[in-house]
């Protein structure tokens, strides 16, 4: 479970973010960008873009069933030079990091009408479940170096690497909205704990008054006798030099957002229900019922309002939706891997 998901896990369907810092973006993954990419984080203590960014929860990894295997067999064919002594290393990180992040998602039964994939398909078949699944959760990003896919736009089949740099720099609101919320949950969790405790333990009611009132009166004399005339002067230096340090920052995440919003993929049809149902399970922090589905679409004024019977016909008309066994309802499956060969895909249900 990522950063974002794990504060958001109980977040109404309503109020499910579309975009800002607490926003999933769905990014469909490639063979060639996952083995390229363990390679690279093999070689750097196990960190790379794609990996920071889904760990934090800002993006989600999605990948047609066939990926599984292909990255396993890519992965020694680019274990060549230098990346030979990286191979084991490379697999460990594919097996332990990278398949707890991808969602594997059958796209064979699903009805997409897009004439981009039709183009995909005509050019190489084997791409045509990658071009079909980034045309079903779209908006979204692809992640590939296979030229074939350039008729889907969005910058797809081009080096994908800038873009998933730009997703890691673009990582800067969300991390100062997770720095800020942790310590608060932290300090909430520890005054409601502290509060228990001296629920239970009456005795020890009078000790801790007497030291919060010595610390909240220490602190109260440091304040009174301090220069106070100072403090204006000192607060404008203060947001005159934070400002001038941010300013770097703030043009890398500036064109960082721009690389992204080239990069996207959208769907075809703005009013395909298939899509907003895919792209919403795609994006959610958590897997949704039925009626959370029907609720969120509703919220949503500029998506196709549907019913709970409608929507529960589309998540049981596809392979591509698995349902939990609580009822509720997730785009693809994590998977386990392989012990030793793959008879078949292992499913890992998220609850």
């Amino acid at each position: 479970m990522s950063l974002i998901e794990f504060l958001m896990r109980e977040v109404e369907p309503e109020q499910i973010p579309v975009a800002g810092p607490m926003a999933i973006s769905p990014v469909v993954v490639d063979a060639n960008a996952l083995a390229s990419d363990a390679f690279y984080a093999a070689q750097h203590d196990g960190h790379s873009a794609l990996l920071d960014a889904a760990n934090l929860g800002v993006i989600r990894l999605f990948a047609p069933v066939h990926i599984y295997d292909r990255v396993y067999s890519l992965l020694p064919e680019l274990a060549y030079g230098s990346r030979l002594a990286l191979l084991e290393e490379a697999v460990r990180l594919w097996e332990s990091e990278y398949l707890r992040h991808v969602r594997f998602v059958d796209v064979e039964d699903a009805a997409v009408d897009d004439p981009r994939v039709d183009t995909v398909a005509l050019r190489d078949p084997e791409d045509a479940p990658v071009a079909k699944l980034a045309a079903l959760i779209g908006p979204c990003r692809l992640m590939s170096q296979d030229r074939d896919f350039v008729s889907l736009g969005g910058g797809a089949g081009a080096d994908w690497r800038p873009v998933a740099v730009a997703g890691r720099r673009a990582m800067l609101p969300t991390q100062a909205v997770v720095a800020s919320v942790v310590p608060a949950s932290l300090i909430h969790s520890g005054a409601s704990s502290s509060v228990a405790f001296l629920r239970a333990r009456p005795e020890w009611r009078w000790p801790v008054a007497v030291v919060a009132i010595a610390l909240v009166g220490f602190i109260g004399w440091k304040m009174w006798k301090a220069d106070r005339s100072t403090w204006s002067e000192s607060a404008r230096r203060l947001a005159a030099d934070v400002a001038q340090k941010a300013q770097p920052h703030i043009e890398r995440y500036q064109h960082a957002r721009e690389v992204l919003r080239q990069a996207t993929i959208v769907p075809a049809q703005g009013a395909d229900p298939l899509n907003h149902v895919a792209h919403l399970l795609a994006s959610s922090p958590r897997p949704l019922h039925m009626t959370d589905i029907s609720r969120a679409l509703t919220a949503r004024l500029d998506h196709v309002q549907l019913t709970a019977p409608r929507v529960g016909a589309l998540l049981r008309g596809a392979r591509c939706f698995h349902r939990n066994r609580n009822g509720s309802w997730q785009l693809g499956f994590l998977a386990a891997p392989w012990q030793p060969r793959p008879a078949a895909v292992v499913v890992i249900e998220q609850i």
